[in-house]
């Protein structure tokens, strides 16, 4: 990494000791200790777009005057005051990085069900302030349930599925599923509350210190979308390990029970979480895909998604009904 160029854009980077941390699924992120303090640098994979990155610290700046209870991470900005530089790696590619300051706490046990409700009260927190905000919807990314303009490169999905697996009955699962979600989802977006939402709620972008949530982090996805989109993403997310096992329900309890805490969900919303639930998880694959026509994920990894898709259909298949008995109660908890 050319640190020379990273501290002359940020010259409070110098000295430093560079500590690597998780890498997510998109991006990758460095914990940097200098004798200025501590900051987290981000280096951008996933996109190269300037002008997006742009509208997403115009959310990030907004918020910071929001009064919510947790921080969310705000740019440093460079010598030459921008938000952010470009980063050339080990293979001369060039990349989008950021710097932000650290934020204090720990990312939550996903199968903590008091950690789970606490999470969700501050995600119905940030979103009652995202409703607030607003931007051009060319600043921010496409709608996730809009597949066709959020994924084109993916118009023939049974051809690029067919050079992943060679079965024939997931290969028609999947693109059922896609025909049956463009038919569906239009009419739910002319009727379901929308506003900005944050789009990746997951733990991993989650810091808490016991049940208080700290801080929220990656709003790389945050757009103009349903409001239940953000409930959806963490009951997509946080259960995932014990679906299936009958040990999924309190934290499923505890999740829409936080969120109904802040947010009165409609009718209308709740009835539309199996639906949601299915737009979440077939955008999340075409995502992958997508990574995978660029040369960023391999085809092991999207055959495991593939099967993984079908069994949370599997898994919805059977508990549909279960999930909107407990869903109505979450207003009355």
């Amino acid at each position: 990494m050319d640190f020379d160029a990273l501290a002359s854009a940020w010259p409070a980077l110098a000295p430093q000791r560079l500590t690597p941390l998780t890498r997510g699924a998109n991006n990758a992120a460095y914990l940097v200790d200098a004798d200025s303090g501590r900051y987290v640098l981000r280096i951008y994979r996933n996109h190269a777009d300037s002008a997006r990155l742009d509208a997403e610290y115009q959310i990030l700046f907004a918020l910071q005057s929001a009064g919510l209870p947790f921080a969310v991470p705000a740019p440093i900005f460079t010598a030459d005051g921008q938000c952010h530089t470009y980063h050339t790696d080990a293979d001369n590619k060039s990349h989008l990085a950021a710097l932000f300051p650290w934020l204090p706490g720990d990312h939550p046990d996903r199968q903590d069900t008091a950690a789970a409700f606490g999470a969700a009260v501050a995600l119905g927190q940030l979103d009652q302030a995202l409703a607030a905000l607003s931007l051009p919807r060319d600043q921010v990314p496409v709608p996730l349930g809009d597949f066709m303009r959020r994924y084109p490169t993916l118009a023939d999905l049974p051809r690029m599925l067919a050079t992943l697996t060679s079965d024939a009955a997931a290969i028609d699962r999947i693109a059922n599923l896609y025909h049956q979600l463009s038919e569906k989802l239009p009419a739910l977006y002319a009727s379901l509350p929308c506003q900005m939402v944050h789009s990746d709620y997951a733990p991993s972008n989650i810091l808490m210190e016991g049940t208080r949530v700290t801080a929220v982090l990656d709003f790389e996805f945050c757009t103009h979308d349903l409001r239940a989109l953000d409930l959806t993403v963490a009951l997509s997310w946080w259960p995932i390990e014990l679906l299936g096992s009958g040990q999924e329900w309190p934290l499923i309890i505890a999740l829409g029970t936080g969120y109904a805490s802040q947010i009165h969900l409609t009718d209308d919303e709740i009835a539309a979480l199996p639906t949601l639930l299915q737009m979440r998880s077939m955008s999340s694959l075409l995502h992958r895909m997508t990574r995978y026509t660029q040369g960023l994920d391999s085809a092991d990894f999207l055959r495991q998604r593939i099967a993984q898709t079908l069994w949370r259909e599997d898994w919805l298949a059977s508990n549909r009904e279960t999930l909107l008995r407990l869903a109505v109660g979450w207003r009355e908890a």
